[in-house]
């Protein structure tokens, strides 16, 4: 992840903690960097209509029972 996209994560990541949802929907879920810390510790759904970034997440994803990908 760039510097950038550790910020962002890190202020997702912080408002999540304050909500504790039990589930998360991520749309247009990319290549799912942002799926691996989402997914910590709760259901994870993802979509990404692109096929090659959607490989991509599901690889990323693979040993995450509750963690999957959509396309």
């Amino acid at each position: 992840m760039s510097p950038a996209a550790m910020l962002r994560m890190s202020i997702i990541e912080r408002l999540i903690d304050e909500v504790e949802p039990n589930s998360i929907l991520e749309v247009g879920a990319g290549m799912g960097a942002a799926a691996w810390h989402l997914s910590k510790g709760r259901e994870y759904l993802g979509y990404e209509p692109d096929a090659e970034a959607f490989a991509t997440a599901q690889e990323r994803l693979a040993g995450r029972p509750n963690a999957r990908m959509v396309q």
